[in-house]
């Protein structure tokens, strides 16, 4: 069994290599929003898993007709939004 530290993060990332976005800004290959995607690093446990709840969600739900891949522009966007407060991010269900 592993044990790993307390405030560790162990769920992995979704993705899949194959960073595409629609129309919606929802990646085709692991369908995280771009903000999810930006802030992953940053996210609790809780939060990924909430974040994997909405992919799974999406898969079924979403048009994935690619309109562009993921490049620097986007990202930095996500992440200005991130820094602004800005980003759609999952709440944490231990942090009520």
């Amino acid at each position: 069994m592993l044990i790993f530290p307390k405030g560790l993060n162990v769920v992995d990332s979704p993705c899949v290599a194959a960073c595409k976005l629609n129309a919606d800004k929802i990646c085709v290959g692991c369908y995280r929003h771009i903000d999810e995607i930006a802030c992953w690093n940053r996210l609790t446990d809780p939060q990924r898993q909430q974040v994997l709840a909405f992919c799974t969600e999406r898969r079924q739900a979403t048009d994935m007709t690619v309109v562009g891949a993921v490049n620097s522009t986007e990202c930095q966007a996500a992440k200005a939004r991130l820094a602004k407060g800005e980003a759609k991010l999952p709440a944490d269900p231990t942090q009520s």
